[in-house]
């Protein structure tokens, strides 16, 4: 779970700062639609709008208040109480994150494992380039060692998080940010954008179609 509430937590900073920089860093944006970047061997995927300010009205509920005092709960409140603590203390940063759209989904990474890719709608931010903008300046160098590599014309940024021993990597793919602890789910994301292979499966297409 902290990797969830991790990501949520940098991808609306992103958001917010993105408003922000100087205009010397804007650059033409492209659209694309977040399915296509959702590799097609996705086990779920999630979409959830306003995500921080509908976790705010949630964590206030008395049905969250009653799941945290259960035992099975323990590590999940723990880290949902660092994310309420994260938002609070940085309350102007999250109301520039708006009402974007977050996207999460579920890949096996070995026969045993899976890891998420997370994706997250910058509307008018992804005239930005936060790769060099925004992120580079939000890490702490003492915290995170921060690379980059370039793959199929985009820019792949590697987060290492010194404590954690942990590498976060992310793109920005037209107007959407992807990010995740796994450096081939962002790969898979961008080569599969322009077939679009779930975008285009009938099956999906019924089942979108099924809910609002």
């Amino acid at each position: 779970m902290k990797r969830l509430f991790f990501i949520v937590l940098l991808l609306a900073a992103l958001g917010g700062a993105g408003y922000y920089v100087y205009t010397m860093f804007f650059k033409n944006s492209e659209s694309t639609e977040a399915i296509k970047l959702i590799p097609q061997d996705a086990i779920f995927f999630l979409e959830a709008e306003s995500p921080i300010r509908n976790w705010q009205k949630f964590s206030d509920s008395d049905l969250w208040k009653f799941l945290k005092a259960h035992p099975y709960l323990a590590e999940i409140t723990e880290d949902a109480d660092y994310l309420d603590e994260m938002i609070s203390d940085n309350q102007i940063l999250f109301n520039a994150f708006g009402d974007r759209t977050f996207y999460m989904s579920a890949h096996m990474t070995k026969q045993n494992d899976y890891d998420f890719l997370f994706v997250v709608d910058l509307k008018d931010a992804a005239k930005f380039d936060l790769m060099d903008v925004a992120i580079k300046n939000l890490v702490n160098e003492r915290d995170y060692t921060v690379t980059d590599k370039e793959f199929e014309g985009y820019t792949i940024l590697e987060l290492f998080d010194k404590r954690a021993k942990d590498n976060l990597y992310l793109a920005q793919i037209k107007n959407f940010l992807v990010c995740s602890y796994t450096s081939k789910l962002v790969e898979n994301s961008i080569l599969q954008e322009e077939e679009a292979p779930l975008a285009n499966s009938a099956k999906y297409k019924e089942v979108y179609q099924r809910v609002s």
